[in-house]
């Protein structure tokens, strides 16, 4: 390989060059690589092509010479995918045994990339049965995330969890990533979708519908992660939701079930019930639509809080609305549901007068 100068301008690379700083990153013509070089003037170059978001391919080492380089990539990961065809019948007396059942394993990885953090390898596991016998699908997903430091140190221990569920993602709301699990509907329900954290393998919330993110930023020109935002989610689904699993006390019925969330807020979760209608065409169950906030200094979109004066504090979501737009699958008109903030918490202020009650839940 010819000798050339590192100019960053041009984005070319040098065999040897002048003393610079350990693990300088640049981007070159031919895709994202880190540069590394030894101490001391005249040390030898080496170039790690980094994975790609999609797909981990072995992370190679290439030594452009001798001298002081960096440690060696941590190995590849890898995993293994299956289809697996059985025989079976649907339990008739004339059923003829076929190849009916269809059980799928599915494994990929994905990279959540923060900046100065470690890289978290997500590795998930998605098992799926399907059957001509039955309507719908079951399936299962193994988690294990690990921590990767960025200077090529050893990896974290895994943290390993399951779920109930298919179609697993990795998805970033602003600055909080979470994964996500279906759970897919059948028989006139509708698909719920689990969140859990990455970081520590719990559910964060559950919803029928895109959770809706609250922000408070400060309006000052210089404000925004330099001083702090704070970041809040609800989670919203009904009893015509496949995940919803929520029980109301007696003589009434459930509306919705709620979770409010956070980066740094335990989840709190909560159901909304009415007394039973005394007309049956009127009973549930009830679906969530939409959701937003409303109050003073809230966007038109109802997600962002706009404060002056200083970083933003929990304080400031006091007195904000949530609106919960339900519709009945029954005869019942659809209905726009108001609950309050107050202390950073839902509350039930202002429900009675809807003919609705809050139930704290586990």
């Amino acid at each position: 390989m010819q000798s050339r100068e590192l100019n960053e301008e041009a984005r070319t690379v040098s065999t040897h060059c002048g003393q610079r700083p350990f693990g300088r990153n640049v981007d070159l013509q031919d895709g994202p690589f880190r540069v590394a070089t030894g101490a001391g003037s005249g040390a030898h170059l080496a170039i790690i092509l980094e994975p790609t978001l999609m797909s981990l391919n072995l992370i190679t080492v290439l030594t452009l010479g001798a001298g002081n380089l960096v440690a060696a990539a941590p190995p590849a990961l890898s995993a293994s995918s299956s289809i697996e065809l059985r025989m079976a019948d649907c339990g008739g007396e004339d059923e003829d045994r076929t190849l009916r059942e269809i059980i799928t394993k599915n494994a990929r990885f994905d990279v959540i990339d923060r900046y100065g953090e470690p890289l978290q390898v997500v590795k998930h596991v998605a098992w799926r049965k399907q059957s001509n016998c039955m309507e719908g699908s079951e399936g299962k997903v193994d988690f294990e995330v690990t921590l990767h430091p960025r200077d090529g140190s050893a990896a974290s221990k895994p943290l390993r969890f399951n779920t109930e569920g298919e179609e697993p993602l990795v998805l970033a709301y602003w600055d909080w990533p979470m994964l996500r699990v279906t759970q897919a509907g059948c028989c006139g329900s509708e698909d719920g979708y689990r969140y859990f954290d990455p970081n520590t393998g719990k559910l964060v919330g559950v919803s029928s519908v895109e959770p809706l993110p609250l922000q408070v930023i400060n309006n000052a020109a210089d404000s925004g992660l330099e001083q702090g935002t704070i970041q809040r989610y609800v989670f919203a689904h009904g009893a015509t939701s496949a995940a919803f699993d929520a029980e109301a006390a007696t003589g009434q019925e459930p509306v919705a079930e709620l979770t409010f969330s956070g980066p740094d807020h335990a989840p709190q979760r909560v159901l909304l019930q009415q007394p039973v209608p005394s007309n049956d065409a009127e009973s549930g169950p009830w679906s969530v639509r939409a959701m937003r906030f409303v109050g003073e200094g809230i966007d038109e979109q109802g997600r962002t809080l706009w404060v002056d004066g200083g970083p933003p504090k929990t304080a400031q979501v006091d007195g904000l609305t949530l609106e919960l737009d339900v519709e009945c699958q029954c005869e019942a008109e659809p209905r726009t549901l108001r609950v309050r903030l107050s202390q950073d918490r839902l509350v039930d202020t202002g429900l009675k007068a809807q003919h609705i009650s809050l139930v704290p839940m586990r």
